[in-house]
């Protein structure tokens, strides 16, 4: 795939590692959630809806398309209000893997908003982002 800068794609790389260590993670407490608790499917259910989104954002913003990147930050947007609101719920739930949960909420929302960050703001990042749509086809050979 074509790049107009390496920098910015290793930022995008970077940050495409963290969305898959976020699922990993959000996987390992919800089966040990699930263990105690009862329910592993919803754990295993979400993490595999979870990861699909994550693999269709990481390839929107691997291509470098112009202005996908806000597309991109609009979505993370969504997610981190989404998590936030999730602490929320968690409130009900006073046990270890709670707080562990709600600490976690925290984390995950705090790291798409320093990913919406560095999406409009990294002028690395920004210039990653330059390819024209009208190349998609050529973009793949390159």
């Amino acid at each position: 795939m074509k790049t107009n800068n390496e920098k910015g794609r290793s930022l995008i790389i970077l940050l495409s590692g963290g969305l898959l260590a976020k699922e990993v993670i959000g996987l390992v407490v919800g089966i040990l959630s699930g263990i105690f608790y009862g329910g592993i499917g919803g754990a295993i259910g979400g993490f595999i809806g979870m990861l699909i989104l994550d693999v269709i954002l990481i390839a929107a913003m691997y291509s470098g398309l112009r202005y996908i990147n806000y597309g991109v930050c609009g979505i993370f947007g969504i997610l981190a209000l989404y998590y936030l609101l999730g602490i929320i719920n968690i409130f009900k739930w006073i046990t270890f893997i709670g707080v562990i949960s709600l600490l976690l909420n925290l984390v995950w929302a705090a790291g798409l908003i320093l990913g919406i960050l560095l999406l409009v703001m990294n002028n690395d990042v920004k210039e990653h982002f330059t390819n024209e749509w009208s190349e998609i086809g050529n973009l793949i050979q390159k």
